[in-house]
This record gives C-alpha cells, sequence and structure tokens, in this order.
C-alpha cells in the first residue's frame, strides 16, 4: 500500500463526538499499552477542523506531558481512529474520510497534517470545585477538515 492524500469531510466526526465524545482518551505518542494521559472534555467540528479541550489527569505522566508541551518538545496532535466511511479516487492516491470513530487523540512530536498543533494550555478553575482540585485543559485545534 503507497502513500495516499487523506482529507476528513466535514461531519465526519459528528456522530462519534454524539455518542462517545467523553470517552475519548488523550495520549502521548498512540500508545495504548500506557494509561492515558486525560480524556476529552470538549470535542466538536468548526470551520478549521475538528476542535478539542481536554483534561489531563494529575498524575506524573500528565506532568511531563504538559511539561513537554510547554517546553514545546511536543507541540503537535494526531488522531487514533476507525473510518466508517470513505470515498476513495479511482487511482487510490486519495482518500476523503466521511465518518470516522475517534479512539484517542495524541500529543506528538511529528504530526502527520501539519496545521495539527497544541493551541495551547490553561488551567481553569470552576466555582464548584476547590483551586486545589481545578481542571487543568489542553485546548488543541486540528485542521483535518477538507475546505
Amino acid at each position: 500500500s503507497g502513500a495516499y492524500a487523506e482529507t476528513f469531510r466535514k461531519g465526519a466526526f459528528a456522530r462519534t463526538i454524539a455518542d462517545r465524545g467523553s470517552r475519548v482518551k488523550f495520549l502521548a505518542q498512540h500508545e495504548r499499552r500506557s494509561l492515558p494521559l486525560g480524556r476529552a472534555l470538549v470535542l466538536r467540528e468548526d470551520t478549521a477542523g475538528l476542535y478539542a479541550e481536554f483534561r489531563v489527569s494529575k498524575t506524573q505522566h500528565g506532568d511531563e506531558a504538559l511539561e513537554l508541551i510547554r517546553d514545546g518538545a511536543l507541540d503537535a496532535l494526531s488522531i487514533g481512529f476507525r473510518p466508517l466511511r470513505d470515498r476513495w479516487t479511482a487511482d487510490r492516491s486519495a482518500v476523503e474520510r466521511l465518518e470516522v470513530r475517534l479512539d484517542e487523540v495524541s500529543a506528538v512530536a511529528f504530526p502527520a497534517f501539519e496545521g495539527a498543533l497544541i493551541g495551547g494550555i490553561r488551567a481553569v478553575d470552576l466555582p464548584h470545585i476547590s483551586r486545589e482540585q481545578a481542571t487543568r485543559r489542553l485546548a488543541i485545534l486540528e485542521r483535518l477538515t477538507a475546505p
């Protein structure tokens, strides 16, 4: 199987977000054998592509990942998904993902899509929890959607 161009149709993530959005995990480097770093809090498609915010768990791995992100060593994202409906070109040089099941989003050093970048880190204080339990969120933007 040779190289091919891949795009995601707007709406490709709609069903997976509705069905299992909060169960989408946040990983480092697609490492499924390790414990996840966190989970999705917000997932939505917008005009730029897939937008997500994740809660990064207060663990050694979560803290290490956040430090690597702050330092710029992990500055991009990649998705782990299963294609459900695709449209291939006749010569199989390009595929448009019409519907996918999103399993995880990973912080990575080398993304498949140049625009799949981490947009920032922020600490969020929520009124219903103590300052010590404040949720840490990772805001990301993946530019995957076809124009």
